[in-house]
């Protein structure tokens, strides 16, 4: 009786290891049209690595679980069945569990990093839909020059704030999967010194994570030159 309870705390501790360890995703499309669909967990640079998991979306749910990695990225994704649309999720591999939901406006939460990752989305969305506003407003505007110059300045003034505070949030997250996943998303707006700058901080662990952001970074003549 002793060595069983000699052995429940190693027991507790191995299992509170694992769990530690492993990211999982338990999510739900709620479209029934997808039902009996395969749900792929593509990586971020699954173009070269072709690194993907899948499994079968039955009563409308499904579950991933992998080694946790706060450098992974991977992308959440059902095909299409049209006219039906699914939104593409992107995850990063935090440990723990997070909720999925993929839908056309798709969306997920549960750990620290994805829910940080789902803030910045639902900001690019809102930035996304003004500046569609924007537009269309300068369109109706046809011969008014003054107010479509002025809706013009307004888009860049949005345009540098939306771009800055993708910056601060990259320089913020930038030992984990969100810095590297703002990195590469907008590699080709920053500056050369920028890039520079950023993979001297991180050193290895971006190229490492990513084969096709290592073969940008390779292909990179500006950096080259410097």
């Amino acid at each position: 009786m002793r060595r069983s309870w000699l052995l429940l705390p190693v027991i507790l501790i191995l299992f509170s290891c694992k769990h530690a360890g492993t990211f999982t995703v338990d999510g739900v499309v709620p479209d029934t049209v997808f039902n009996g669909s395969k749900v792929y967990l593509v990586a971020l640079d699954g173009p070269i690595t072709k690194r993907v998991d899948s499994t079968v979306l039955t009563d409308g749910k499904f579950h991933f679980e992998m080694k946790a990695d706060t450098l992974g990225v991977r992308i959440l994704r059902i095909p299409f069945r049209l006219p039906d649309m699914v939104e593409d999720l992107v995850v990063v591999t935090e440990a723990g569990t997070m909720t999925a939901e993929l839908s056309s406006d798709s969306h997920g939460s549960g750990t620290p990093l994805n829910n940080k990752l789902q803030g910045w989305k639902d900001k690019k969305r809102a930035y996304e839909r003004m500046q569609q506003a924007i537009f269309n407003n300068i369109k109706e505007a046809g011969s008014d020059s003054l107010k479509a110059d002025s809706l013009k300045k307004y888009s860049a003034k949005l345009s540098a704030l939306f771009k800055a505070d993708n910056r601060k949030m990259m320089r913020e997250n930038i030992k984990n999967g969100i810095g590297l996943l703002l990195f590469k998303v907008y590699y080709h707006d920053l500056s050369a010194e920028e890039r520079k700058e950023i993979l001297e901080h991180t050193g290895i662990l971006y190229p490492d994570h990513d084969a096709q952001l290592k073969l940008m970074i390779s292909n990179d003549q500006d950096l080259k030159n410097r």
